[in-house]
């Protein structure tokens, strides 16, 4: 296959699987000091060096084209050269064991290095190349709050921080952009503290996860949270529309249990003074392995909370999370009138009742009359029982439906404020620049994934 960014990112999705031969290289080498390299894993290498070998056709040819820097064309050559050197010597390592069969120590231990050079430097080469390219990417608005982007185009893949070396789309949220550092920094301490509440003391399951903090260059901060690009047929708001009423009633049950499950959780720190909460919204969970050719519902539904770019916590009483972080995008006079509506729907996600109320009328969107009946009906049965710990009074049709429409207009003023923002800069500007910043800055996060 001739040398292009595709090529790229499909030997850099597939290049792991030269690290699983180094670790049982190794394994070998330690065992004794000559050891048999099974067929499988010959064979495997031997693929690998010839698709590494290919890509380099038209390389040459391809950095001409396309980077009209000479001192960026010979460091890339130079990159490219190391990586060929070390892929030769693996080669030449499967071609000895397929003559003799039989590889001493020091042999192993040459070629398990060259694995580790060759990573290195293909990871390198890869920095270096892609921001030069420029490459054409189109933003993707995909969260139901329109807060999740992603980047379509040649951006690569990255592996988890872990021991898994499966490669994982990302998804950004642009949070805002800080005056200073130290802001910055305060809100990806919330961040990361609202986090490790959610899954270390509620026990609340969540996709991988990251941030950035990149510094623009007027000076300013921009905060991005990153996260597993998960099927879009996960998200809860559309696997409701797939199943039977039965198993949608059983499926919002599930949601609302990992709800009741944080307000468990608060109780049973009461003497922390720290009070977490999470949006019960459809739109913000996903199901794992939910399949729409084949809509069925787990005995015991795995569920993941997509909205931890908004960190939901009280202290004391008092929101943690600054309303200008949720509104500083918007134009000055349109930030003061919606600040007043996001502190106060900030300090309701902390009200169990509102959080069912938003939460049944997000459900009822899409027409299904049976299962919004069988819905009101299940959960003021879970009001009578359970969740009566926390609400005084059923919910009612009326107050859902006030909700339903609220959110409508809130939505409807949302968008308009987007399309403004997206006509005035076209205005400002002739071409997207912000979009290509973003794809720039975008690429420390899409290469080099940071655990959170």
């Amino acid at each position: 296959m001739p040398f292009s960014p595709q090529a790229l990112a499909r030997l850099l999705e597939v290049h792991p699987r030269k690290r699983r031969i180094r670790r049982r290289l190794r394994s070998a080498r330690w065992r004794t000091l000559r050891s048999r390299l099974p067929e499988r894993s010959c064979q495997e290498l031997r693929e690998l060096c010839a698709e590494v070998e290919d890509l380099e056709r038209g390389l040459v040819a391809f950095l001409e084209r396309r980077i009209p820097s000479p001192t960026a064309r010979v460091l890339l050559r130079a990159r490219w050269r190391r990586v060929r050197e070390a892929n030769a010597l693996q080669r030449s390592f499967v071609d000895d064991w397929e003559r003799g069969g039989v590889i001493d120590a020091e042999r192993i231990g040459r070629a398990s290095d060259s694995i580790d050079l060759e990573a290195r430097e293909l990871r390198l080469f890869a920095r270096d190349l892609l921001p030069r390219i420029r490459p054409r990417l189109q933003k993707r608005i995909l969260a139901a709050d329109g807060t999740a982007r992603a980047l379509d185009g040649v951006a690569i893949a990255v592996r988890r921080p872990s021991s898994q070396d499966t490669p994982i789309q990302l998804v950004y949220k642009p949070i805002a952009c800080f005056d200073s550092r130290r802001a910055a920094a305060g809100y990806l301490e919330l961040y990361r503290f609202y986090v490790r509440q959610l899954q270390e003391t509620c026990g609340v399951s969540l996709p991988w996860s990251g941030d950035r903090l990149v510094r623009r260059a007027e000076g300013r901060f921009q905060v991005y949270v990153t996260q597993e690009r998960l099927p879009e047929a996960w998200i809860v708001q559309k696997a409701l529309w797939e199943l039977p009423v039965a198993e949608g009633v059983r499926l919002v049950e599930a949601l609302w249990e990992q709800v009741t499950r944080v307000w468990r959780a608060n109780d049973a720190r009461r003497e922390a003074r720290i009070h977490v909460a999470v949006d019960a919204l459809p739109g913000h969970w996903a199901l794992e392995g939910f399949d729409p050719n084949s809509p069925e519902l787990p005995e015991s539904p795995r569920l993941l909370y997509l909205a931890t770019h908004r960190p939901l916590l009280l202290r004391r009483g008092r929101p943690l999370l600054d309303p200008w972080v949720v509104t500083q995008g918007a134009p000055w006079l349109l930030g003061q009138a919606l600040a007043p509506r996001i502190e106060g729907s900030l300090a309701r996600h902390h009200d169990l009742r509102a959080v069912l109320v938003k939460s049944r009328a997000s459900c009822s969107r899409g027409g299904r009359a049976d299962l919004q009946a069988a819905l009101l009906e299940r959960t003021n049965e879970l009001i009578a029982g359970e969740l009566g710990h926390w609400i005084d009074r059923p919910l009612t049709q009326e107050e859902v439906l006030d909700q339903k429409r609220s959110d409508a207009r809130y939505s409807l003023l949302l968008r308009s404020f987007d399309r403004a923002s997206d006509l005035l800069g076209a205005l400002r500007s002739s071409r997207d620049r912000p979009l290509l910043d973003t794809a720039l800055e975008l690429y420390g996060i899409l290469t080099r994934p940071h655990p959170s």
